[in-house]
């Protein structure tokens, strides 16, 4: 999905130790140790499956 243009997110330390483990880092968009930093990005940025959904409420 990442090489695609899709965002992908991971969060927690235990996510982040197995995504390294396989070496999967260059599949994913944002690594996230703490909870607090993945829930700001999704409020500071308009994710597009959330605004696409929004553009389909106001269609209706």
């Amino acid at each position: 999905a990442t090489q695609l243009g899709a965002m992908t997110m991971i969060q927690g330390a235990d996510t982040v130790a197995c995504c390294r483990k396989f070496h999967a880092e260059n599949h994913i968009s944002r690594i996230c140790l703490e909870h607090g930093v993945c829930v700001e990005h999704v409020l500071e940025n308009q994710l597009p499956g959330i605004e696409f959904l929004d553009c389909r409420e106001d269609m209706m």
